[in-house]
């Protein structure tokens, strides 16, 4: 499969696209096509540099995602918003200097196939080892990330070992979800969870890992602060309520061994978010992050990383077990 380029928008929108339900553009942000996919639940965009879902908003719905108002191109920026992909390590658990969050997220992904029906609208993109990623992590691979909207928005990652000898890699989901006032909201799902703060250093400076989860978290977690909070769940099901608007976010999960709640402190400027930006976001990120319970993928063996996200406006109702 060749990397596409803005360029080939005609050619794409031609093999795989559909009008009105799966369209090519350019992007003058990255420099590689954009593809938007919809239906009557709603719409969303995905980049192909990265796979990363820019936007989701089903209908008649505010925005469900958070993406900052400038995207940097350049390759080695940590770029925030939408939903980066996290493989073949999560946060800083490559090897020492290398980027953080792996580099699938920086790179250009062809298109494999896509697929629309009354109810589904979808795309798979993919990823294969090349010379290029081998001078950064030396295996064989193949990485399919699915996207398709339904009633809900779904995405699967699926992790391919195509060589010869086993790997070893952490991976996540690092979505954005868009606030109306951090302050106000709620995420449920994590009470009674084992949980860890990662932003506490380890006075050995060691890192984390699933040993460290030696308190639970006790009701919901107000966004209130910052956090870089890391939990054991078990029903891979967790909610956002976002009072202002009525509306509550349903996060589905599996394949993944922790979850990370991640919110930055007011004063947070990385890369292209701005200071303030905190209040209108937070990340709920299905992961397996720690190097003592990541993944071991034998030659010819896959696994899959799932995420589902639905957004439905009412009072909360939803998850208020938790």
């Amino acid at each position: 499969m060749s990397i596409p380029s803005n360029n080939d928008c005609q050619d794409l929108n031609r093999r795989f696209g559909a009008p009105e339900r799966i369209v090519f553009r350019p992007s003058q942000d990255t420099g590689v096509p954009v593809v938007a996919l919809a239906n009557k639940y709603g719409s969303c965009e995905i980049d192909l540099k990265g796979a990363r879902v820019l936007s989701y908003r089903p209908t008649g719905q505010q925005p469900v995602l958070f993406l900052p108002k400038s995207m940097k191109a350049e390759p080695a920026a940590w770029t925030h918003g939408g939903i980066p992909v996290c493989w073949p390590w999560f946060g800083r658990n490559g090897e020492p200097g290398s980027a953080s969050h792996g580099f699938a997220r920086q790179m250009t992904f062809s298109v494999r196939s896509s697929e629309y029906s009354e109810d589904s609208t979808e795309i798979t993109l993919a990823l294969a080892s090349s010379d290029e990623t081998r001078r950064i992590w030396p295996y064989d691979f193949d990485l399919e990330i699915k996207v398709s909207i339904s009633m809900s928005l779904n995405v699967t990652l699926t992790a391919r070992n195509t060589g010869k000898e086993k790997f070893f890699y952490t991976e996540g989901f690092h979505p954005y979800f868009n606030l109306s006032d951090a302050a106000t909201v709620k995420v449920r799902g994590v009470d009674g969870a084992p949980v860890c703060d990662a932003r506490e250093a380890k006075a050995d400076g060691s890192p984390f890992t699933a040993k460290d989860f030696d308190s639970k978290w006790q009701g919901d977690l107000t966004v209130d602060r910052d956090y870089d909070h890391v939990f054991t769940t078990k029903d891979g099901e967790y909610a956002i309520f976002d009072p202002t608007i009525n509306r509550t976010i349903v996060i589905r999960a599996h394949g993944n061994k922790k979850l990370v709640i991640w919110h930055p402190p007011a004063d947070y400027g990385g890369s292209n978010m701005q200071p303030g930006d905190n209040r209108r976001m937070v990340c709920v990120e299905p992961a397996t992050l720690f190097r003592d319970e990541g993944e071991w993928l034998e030659p010819g063996a896959t696994h899959q990383l799932r995420m589902a996200i639905q957004s439905d406006p009412n009072d909360g109702s939803v998850h208020s077990r938790n």
